[in-house]
């Protein structure tokens, strides 16, 4: 275990609960009781070049479940950390958690959980993500938030314990122990079994073409070592997934708003895509293979989510690649035979694009946003933490009393048709 930030592994929930997350001192203000039927749905609301639209009122909205309209039962608005409600609905059946302005120390109503993914990310990507974050927290201000810092791979790492004093996030952001643990990044691992494999592909398929006696030898090797990769992949990315679950499940605890954040440069629900669609492409007799890449980690992917959206917890992801091209033509890329050139340009474009497609899947179900293709990781930063200072609240109850565990899919509209509305997409009707 490294000096300076605490390593954790699964099974460890009571100390942090205890050591990230904090006591939780809940405000003085009336205990709520919800009807377990009410759905709750946060949501953001800007124009189309992304400025919050603040001052709607609960007639701006209307909401659907499964294409059939709800009434509006209680609604709340929050800007810049100011609660309003609306009366005559808090009368009929106010929001949980609705918190009087107060002055003086105010108690900790929003989380931001910062969580840099280091099974996932290269290295040279970390240069321009810790700049990103000095500067946030440089013009942070210290007020009604609390702040965490994460490393998450195969285990968990606290870089910083949850704090309302930003300038403490800026200090270990700048320290040596920050850098030793972007510098542990485990991305190379996989990618290197990836080279590794790719050169073996190359050599039987020069030797198969030659007509080489060597052929069937080395075409034997390569099913099996496909079939590994692909189970290192998922043993790797099951307990990434199981160490997220574990953190929404702890944020969970919290009260307020809660928000996650998770840098990634993404990955593959489909463990061993690469490996095996390269299979499949240099030794066509193999096609199964590309069946099997795309299989899903649905198992392990679709708890993360349905947690998050249930007690909206929404993740907004980064992709910490910025504005990338097809990694083909990096210099580090080992090449290819000539013949099979095109075929892996295209397997290697499309398994970034499937590791986007995770980020983006994991925010638009739970109500965040993916920023990606763009160098200005502070832009998705900021929109991350202004989303938890600027969003309204409203709850319905269904008028769908059936808790059969199917997907009910919400949409919210509002009278200006030209507002862009962010909220979860819907939840699973489970009993409690």
């Amino acid at each position: 275990m490294r000096r300076g930030f605490p390593q954790l592994a699964l099974g460890t929930t009571a100390v942090l609960a205890c050591r990230l997350l904090g006591q939780q001192t809940q405000p003085p203000s009336p205990t709520i009781k919800v009807d377990v039927r009410q759905v709750l749905v946060p949501l953001v609301v800007t124009d189309k070049e992304g400025h919050h639209l603040t001052g709607l009122t609960r007639a701006d909205f209307k909401a659907f479940e499964d294409g059939v309209e709800q009434t509006i039962t209680a609604f709340s608005a929050q800007s810049s950390g100011l609660a309003t409600v609306d009366s005559a609905a808090a009368r009929a059946e106010p929001l949980p958690g609705t918190i009087p302005d107060t002055s003086g120390p105010r108690p900790a109503r929003r989380t931001y959980l910062i969580v840099i993914d280091t099974l996932h990310t290269a290295f040279p990507n970390f240069v321009h993500l810790r700049e990103a974050l000095k500067k946030l927290f440089r013009e942070e201000q210290a007020g009604d938030s609390q702040y965490g810092v994460m490393a998450m791979a195969r285990s968990l790492q606290i870089v910083q314990n949850t704090t309302q004093d930003p300038a403490a996030v800026l200090k270990a952001i700048e320290s040596r122990d920050f850098q030793k643990v972007l510098q542990g990044s485990q991305q190379s691992q996989l990618k290197n079994e990836l080279d590794r494999f790719r050169q073996a592909l190359d050599e039987a398929r020069a030797a198969c073409d030659r007509r080489d006696m060597d052929c069937d030898p080395k075409r034997r090797f390569l099913p099996p070592q496909a079939n590994a990769i692909a189970e290192f992949d998922r043993n790797l990315t099951t307990a990434y997934l199981r160490q997220f679950r574990f953190l929404i499940e702890q944020l969970t605890h919290t009260t307020g708003r809660r928000t996650v954040v998770l840098i990634s440069d993404g990955f593959s629900l489909s463990p061993g895509k690469a490996a095996l669609e390269y299979l499949a492409a240099y030794f066509p007799e193999n096609r199964s293979a590309a069946l099997q890449a795309n299989e899903r980690m649905q198992d392990e992917f679709e708890p993360v989510v349905r947690l998050a959206a249930a007690n909206n917890i929404p993740i907004y992801t980064i992709d910490s690649r910025g504005l990338y091209t097809n990694e083909y033509f990096d210099a580090s890329n080992r090449g290819s035979t000539p013949r099979m050139g095109p075929a892996v340009q295209t397997i290697i474009s499309d398994v970034a694009l499937s590791e986007g497609d995770t980020l983006a899947e994991m925010a638009n179900a739970t109500g965040g946003t993916v920023y990606h293709k763009s160098n200005d990781l502070l832009t998705g930063l900021k929109r991350a933490f202004a989303d938890g200072r600027e969003y309204y609240t409203l709850a319905y109850v269904s008028t769908n009393a059936n808790l059969d565990g199917k997907f009910r899919a919400i949409r919210i509209e509002v009278r200006d048709r030209k507002a862009v509305v962010n909220a979860k997409r819907g939840y699973w009707a489970v009993g409690n």
